[in-house]
């Protein structure tokens, strides 16, 4: 490459050095575009300077180092080693070259080697501070000389003051002596120059952890794990010492103490005793029993004793406690149902699934069972995953002594979460539809985890990129709502993401005032309202407006009449302790005459009801099912169906 300069007062002020001074000013220029050893050629052609630049030869060295470089971060430094050499032997005056050369003999073993190229890097370039850094490193390590160490750190620090790594390493070596009020004074000097290295909150948590400040210790290595997206040794190290601390911070027992406080503020928020029992006999580690669900005067959180971290589960519920005491003061809590329709509506969507289980030799009992449990469980996962995303966030924030507690209890969940998911067993068995939609709920357990306490169990999920995806949009919407949580929001969670997942034929969400005003009302009163408006057309709550256009759809497909069959359980009731020879009276009656869409029938079987035609004929086929059930076809009825749920709703099958 050739470049070419006027000798003019302009090209003097580019290179003031040179005074005016022709000679000079060729000087100057070959210095200025020397690179390495590599000088070029500087000539005068008719008042012109001409330089030319062996660019091919200073193009073919740099990549020759790229490619030592490259090599030294894939471990190849036996390959890197030769490369620099060579580099060195062509340019023995690039300081760069000796220094990367030095820490390649370091990895390799050659402690000594690496210190000779170092001081020749040195010699080259007295402020390269990476050389300095290094060279404090070998002498404290290799040489076990901490003074001359010293030396070298505090010249790279004055050769440049904001070099976290020459602070960070003279924190370490004070670390190595014990010294750990300068070790601390140290890092905190690192830590002010660059605060997201991780290398310097796990020296901090080392800190904290042999001075006794225990919580401060746990925040700095999961501040290290966070900071470190490498998942390399250093952060194996922060992640074993933050389970140790969380450990020892556990058998502290400060968790029963939030425990008791947070029973004694429900107590006060709901008007209700709330008692925390130990049970050996529940299937959960932890569950909460809402006094009027449970009939009962007070809450309870029952809970394993022995179960490890179970403090953090017991907290946990009174959260869930706490979110259904504040909902119910602003008149917006919600029950989560799933009923029979739901269960039926999920058997069939799983058809498919039965099918093969049953071709792979699976018996029909143990297929059921699993895809029962599996609706079950997905259930859970659809009402608890978006909630405990704002107990945990919410624990966090307010009760720092509960970390510990939550930091291992957490890792065990996610663990489950991981087997779940990704166990081959249940790979091959399972709907992988369903499978699919619980790892995303999962996920986002996941990622809270990670936002917290800088663990990354992510990629052990093992999810598609569409599940990635998914789970991110659903805790970037949690992120929107958790800093301003209102009461009852945590149901627009579950319904947005169960809608998304396409979910929400399998349950139902509704207002509890109306839920239990309804079932504390006598069944005679319900059966009127279904008489006045068998669908419930006149409703004005939006959300039971949503839930039964569901039913509607899920019954029409299955061709269900809901009217008959709450009708259908009334009878069921009523003939649960009827000798059999008087509900066959009821079933020789007959159903001639009778108009569905009339009011006014009676039955002197049933003194004291009145009967609308639909709810006789559903009668009638109740007793004939009851009492002749081979002639029950005779009564041209289309209600097998509405029968078949109506047994499922009523107490037990009739």
């Amino acid at each position: 490459m050739d470049i070419f300069h006027p000798i003019d007062d302009l090209l003097f002020g580019l290179f003031p050095e040179a005074k005016g001074d022709r000679t000079l000013l060729m000087d100057q220029m070959r210095k200025f575009y020397t690179q390495g050893n590599i000088e070029p050629k500087v000539s005068v052609e008719n008042d012109l300077v001409r330089v030319t630049i062996d660019t091919q030869q200073i193009d073919k060295r740099q990549a020759a180092f790229a490619k030592a470089l490259a090599r030294c971060e894939a471990g190849q430094f036996e390959q890197a080693r030769e490369q620099l050499e060579d580099l060195v032997a062509k340019e023995p005056n690039n300081s760069e070259y000796h220094r990367l050369l030095g820490q390649v003999c370091s990895e390799l073993g050659d402690q000594e080697a690496a210190i000779d190229h170092l001081i020749d890097a040195l010699r080259w370039e007295p402020k390269n501070t990476h050389a300095l850094t290094m060279m404090g490193n070998l002498q404290a390590k290799h040489r076990k000389d901490v003074d001359t160490a010293m030396r070298y750190y505090e010249a790279a620090l004055a050769a440049n003051p904001k070099d976290h790594l020459a602070a960070n390493n003279i924190a370490a070596q004070f670390l190595n002596l014990e010294k750990w009020e300068l070790a601390e004074t140290w890092f905190d000097k690192a830590m002010t120059i660059e605060p997201d290295y991780p290398n310097t909150h796990h020296g901090l948590a080392v800190v904290s952890e042999r001075k006794g400040d225990l919580d401060s210790a746990l925040f700095e290595a999961t501040e290290a794990m966070r900071l470190n997206p490498k998942r390399d040794q250093l952060y194996q190290q922060s992640h074993g010492l933050a389970r140790h601390v969380a450990n020892e911070l556990v058998d502290r027992k400060l968790g029963a103490a939030v425990v008791q406080k947070l029973c004694e503020e429900q107590h006060k928020a709901s008007g209700k005793p709330v008692r925390s029992v130990a049970d050996e006999k529940i299937p959960t580690a932890a569950r909460l029993e809402v006094a009027e669900t449970y009939n009962r005067p007070e809450h309870v959180v029952r809970y394993k004793p022995g179960y490890p971290c179970v403090e953090h589960l017991e907290v946990h519920e009174l959260y869930h406690l706490r979110y259904i005491t504040e909902a119910r003061g602003a008149g917006l809590n919600e029950l989560f149902t799933a009923g029979p329709s739901n269960k039926k509506a999920f058997m069939k969507a799983r058809a498919k699934d039965r099918d093969r289980m049953l071709k792979q030799g699976i018996g029909e009992e143990a297929v059921d069972r699993f895809l029962a449990g599996l609706f079950d469980g997905m259930n859970l996962q659809v009402f608890n995953a978006p909630i405990d995303l704002l107990i945990e966030y919410d624990m966090h924030r307010e009760f720092p002594e509960m970390r510990p507690y939550q930091f291992l209890s957490l890792e065990r969940l996610i663990d489950e979460g991981i087997q779940a998911t990704t166990d081959k067993r249940i790979v091959d068995l399972g709907p992988g539809e369903i499978l699919s939609k619980s790892k995303v709920y999962s996920l986002t357990l996941a990622m809270l985890y990670h936002e917290l306490y800088g663990v990354d169990r992510l990629p052990e999920f093992k999810a598609a990129g569409l599940e990635k995806q998914q789970a991110t949009k659903f805790y970037d919407e949690f992120k929107e709502y958790r800093e301003d949580h209102e009461p009852a929001e945590e149901y627009e969670l579950v319904r947005h993401w169960a809608e998304d997942l396409k979910l929400t034929p399998y349950f139902a969400l509704v207002k509890e005032e109306e839920h239990r005003a309804k079932s504390a009302a006598p069944l005679e009163d319900q059966l009127e309202r279904i008489q006045a408006d068998p669908l419930d057309q006149h409703s004005k709550d939006p959300e039971r407006d949503r839930a039964m256009a569901t039913f509607q759809a899920t019954a029409a497909e299955q061709g269900l009449n809901s009217a008959v069959v709450m009708f259908m359980v009334d009878a069921l009731q009523h003939f649960e302790t009827m000798p059999l020879p008087k509900i066959k009276e009821i079933a020789m009656l007959g159903t001639q005459g009778i108009a569905p869409d009339k009011q006014g029938y009676k039955l002197h079987h049933v003194p004291g009801k009145t009967f609308s035609g639909s709810h006789l004929l559903a009668y009638y086929y109740v007793s004939w099912k009851r009492a002749i059930p081979e002639m029950v076809e005779q009564l041209h009825l289309p209600y097998e169906k509405e029968y078949g749920m109506a047994v499922q709703l009523s107490s037990g099958p009739k």
